[in-house]
C-alpha cells in the first residue's frame, strides 16, 4: 500500500527511510543534509562509495542499522541516486531506474514498511514524481510511505 503523508521523514516508524543522492558524495539538497547530519556514519559510507566509483545510476546503496549521531536510535538507511553531479538536476529517467532497483532488491517480503521523500527537488513536476513512484512501487508488498511537503 502506497500512502502518500504529509509531515517529517525522520518520525516515520519504518524500518526503512530512503535517501535521494547524486553520485558525488555532496549533500546537496535540504533532505540529503538532514540524513548526513542525523546519520553520519551513513554519509561516510554513502561518500567512500562515491569515491570508490561505486554509486551508479540504478543501484542503491543499504546501510543497515545505522545509529543516529547521538546513537539513540538505529534506521536502516536506502540511499538512491537520482542525479548525477549535484549541480545538475534529477531526471525522471534516473529516479526510475533507482526505483526499479530498489524493487528489485527489496521486492521479497522480508520488509514491511519504507518511507519516502518525493523524489525531486528542483523542476520537476511534483505530479509527474509521485505517478512514476507509484506506478513503480505499486506492486510491491510492503507499506509505503512517500513524504510530500
Amino acid at each position: 500500500m502506497i500512502e502518500f503523508k504529509k509531515g517529517n521523514l525522520f518520525d516515520s516508524e519504518a524500518e526503512y527511510l530512503v535517501c535521494p543522492v547524486n553520485l558525488m558524495g555532496v549533500f546537496h539538497n535540504e533532505i540529503g543534509k538532514q540524513f548526513a547530519e542525523r546519520f553520519p556514519e551513513m554519509a561516510d559510507v554513502y561518500k567512500e562509495c562515491c569515491v570508490n566509483k561505486a554509486m551508479r545510476i540504478g543501484r542503491v546503496l543499504n546501510v543497515y542499522n545505522c545509529p543516529d549521531k547521538d546513537e539513540t536510535i538505529k534506521k536502516n538507511i536506502i540511499c538512491i541516486p537520482v542525479r548525477g553531479l549535484y549541480c545538475f538536476p534529477a531526471t525522471l529517467e534516473f529516479i526510475e531506474k533507482g526505483l526499479k532497483a530498489f524493487v528489485e532488491k527489496h521486492d521479497n517480503g522480508i520488509h514491511k514498511t519504507v518511507a519516502f521523500p518525493l523524489l525531486s527537488d528542483d523542476g520537476l513536476s511534483d505530479d509527474d514524481v509521485k505517478n512514476l513512484m507509484t506506478e513503480c512501487l505499486k506492486d510491491l508488498n510492503m507499506d509505503i510511505e512517500i513524504f510530500i511537503s
